[in-house]
């Protein structure tokens, strides 16, 4: 008995170290990624703040008619833009791998430590589906997040400086350009919502795949009850799925091309309206028209990243929903003993 006591005791203390050094590397962890977060930031602006500088450089260029002593600054802010824009997209894309791993642990460490009536009431259809489709889609989706991060820095840079040349015309540019974001949204949460209905409905139809793995001698055995399933279950569920992806796809097709036309009525209105009432020069115009143009390529980036970005946020909530983050983590704090160390008797 003694023996035995002594030897739970050193299990507990060796339990405990575990714990210790595992929560130290979390604090390690969290530490190096709110470093990576910081200098990814900081270098996107840079980044941007490069991008807004060159156009700058070239409306300046293009009204002076001395342009040698703007060369070699040309090529360094080229450069300077590309190394730090790579910089801030390599340590984002770090962060979105290693965040989609932390999340397929989280996931995992959650369904073995949730207890076994909780697993029973998600159903195995539900798990399935979150571990494999939820977790798939961020994967796929978690890499566009540093171009994403990148155009808005450039998009925040360019704003900052068309508002240094011109208050005025940066006031009308910018009610337009909040009109815009605002019309955009409400055809993106639409998408969103049908995004959300195809999601609920791939449980549904995960649990008709189950059916088939599971049942196949039953449904060979009777082929009635086969065409029944595939006609009414299976093919209604895939068509009701279908159907909600396409029309989640489509209105983020009527978004993006609203968007760009609404791209091309902020041209007409710098061009044709705004001179009319708001004292501009033509310099500035040109700088307005220019930087105008230059900005199309990373908002029409971002739009056509968005449905997927949308899609991903509806993985997430489904994850959230699912309860498993609620689940105790004593288990699984401490690694699990190795099978060959167990001085294992007798099995009760």
């Amino acid at each position: 008995m003694a023996r035995e006591a002594l030897r739970a005791d050193g299990q507990e203390r060796r339990s405990g170290d575990r714990r210790l050094q595992f929560a130290a590397r979390q604090r390690g962890r969290a530490r190096r990624a709110g470093r990576n977060i910081g200098i990814a930031i900081l270098t996107g602006l840079i980044s941007g703040g490069c991008s807004a500088q060159l156009i700058a450089l070239i409306n300046r260029a293009i009204s002076d008619n001395s342009n040698e002593n703007l060369v070699w600054y040309f090529a360094g802010l080229a450069v300077l833009a590309l190394v730090t824009g790579v910089i801030s997209q390599f340590l984002l894309i770090y962060l979105s791998q290693e965040a989609v791993y932390n999340l397929r642990l989280s996931l995992s460490r959650g369904i073995l430590s949730s207890p076994l009536r909780h697993l029973e009431e998600l159903g195995a259809n539900r798990l399935l589906a979150t571990l494999t489709d939820d977790v798939g889609t961020l994967s796929n989706t978690i890499f566009l997040i540093p171009f994403i991060c990148v155009d808005m820095a450039v998009v925040v840079g360019c704003l900052f400086y068309l508002s240094t040349i011109s208050g005025a015309v940066f006031v009308v540019v910018f009610a337009f350009l909040a009109l815009m974001i605002g019309t955009v949204q409400l055809l993106l949460n639409k998408m969103r919502k049908f995004f959300d209905l195809a999601r609920e409905e791939q449980d549904i139809l995960f649990k008709h795949f189950r059916s088939i793995t599971e049942g196949i001698k039953e449904l060979k055995l009777h082929s009635l009850r086969r065409q029944e399933f595939f006609d009414e279950e299976l093919q209604v569920s895939a068509a009701d799925s279908r159907n909600y992806n396409l029309q989640a796809l489509q209105t983020g097709a009527v978004a993006i091309g609203f968007g760009q036309l609404l791209f091309f009525v902020l041209m007409g209105l710098l061009l044709f309206a705004v001179p009319k009432f708001v004292p501009v020069s033509t310099s500035v115009l040109s700088a307005y028209i220019l930087t105008s143009t230059y900005l199309m390529s990373p908002f029409q980036n971002i739009l056509q990243r968005l449905p997927a970005i949308f899609r991903a946020n509806t993985s997430v909530d489904k994850i959230e929903r699912m309860g498993l983050a609620l689940a105790s983590q004593s288990e699984i704090t401490a690694p699990l003993q190795s099978v060959k160390n167990a001085d294992w008797q007798t099995l009760e």
